[in-house]
């Protein structure tokens, strides 16, 4: 900004004061001798200002290259720290009256490496790295808010977040593929993993009296189940297909079944000759 002060809304601020007083020594030569007046006291201060006003105030260093800025900016009003270079380091501005104010600190490439106050819809917080990567984020708005951890290249490793249907975290791997999820909501919440191929592997899940266990194999079909709702109790070994092949059930009634089917053998428990 030091190359565009005359497009700048900034003014000068120009003080002056005067302290001190008036010291005068009279030397007075008489017949017989040399006498000397003593000192006249020094005139009192002036009294110090009560009230500064002015558009802006501009610190220069001893080169005259500004250094700080205080005052009327772009269209808002802050403070802005600069380097013997002219790059802005801090800025603490009043973005506008209805949003608030802003911190921004800055590298020495001018590189925003830090900032806190208001963004489109809500406020935040942002940490980026030399490279431009954002390391650690947090923001709210009017629906909720969020926490992310980010790595040097620039994918999101950890996320934390809650919103007005519910919550929920994730951590991904550094390729950037979600390796684990947990999430809940009003009408119940889950847990799964994913391998990394981003197939989801495994997961448990409850949503009011139902519940359950799934497993997947690496194309992503589901080969195990454990499940409970509506009454119901059992387990499930599904193929290649997805196709069930065998399990136990128990019914709202208390009564169970094992049973195998598909391929070369069919055969249930229910079904089989019982011993008295």
């Amino acid at each position: 900004m030091q190359g565009k002060r005359a497009g700048r809304a900034f003014g000068a601020l120009m003080l002056a004061a005067f302290l001190g007083g008036i010291c005068s020594q009279i030397v007075v030569s008489v017949a017989g001798g040399r006498q000397v007046e003593a000192a006249a006291p020094p005139a009192a201060p002036a009294a110090a200002p009560t009230e500064v006003r002015a558009t802006a105030l501009v610190i220069v260093g001893e080169d005259g290259v500004e250094r700080a800025c205080l005052g009327a900016c772009e269209g808002g009003y802050g403070l802005v720290v600069r380097d013997a270079a002219g790059v802005a380091r801090a800025v603490l501005s009043l973005v506008n009256e209805e949003k608030g104010v802003a911190l921004a600190l800055h590298d020495a490439a001018g590189l925003r490496r830090f900032y806190m106050g208001p963004g489109p819809d809500g406020g935040g917080l942002e940490v980026v790295d030399p490279r431009g990567n954002k390391r650690f984020g947090f923001g709210e708005g009017p629906d909720g808010g969020a926490l992310q951890i980010g790595d040097p290249r620039g994918n999101v490793r950890f996320s934390l977040g809650e919103g007005a249907d519910g919550g929920g975290f994730q951590m991904c791997d550094p390729r950037g593929n979600v390796r684990f999820s947990f999430g809940e909501a009003a009408d119940g919440g889950g847990m799964q993993m994913f391998d990394s191929a981003g197939k989801k592997r495994f997961e448990v899940s409850e949503a009011g009296d139902d519940g359950g266990i799934k497993m997947f194999d690496s194309a992503g079909k589901k080969r195990f189940e454990v499940f409970d709702g509506g009454g119901w109790l059992g387990v499930s070994l599904l193929d290649l297909e997805g196709a069930e092949r065998a399990g136990v059930r128990m019914g709202p009634d208390g009564e169970s079944d094992f049973f195998i089917t598909g391929g070369r053998t069919e055969w249930n428990a229910s079904g089989a000759p019982q011993s008295d």
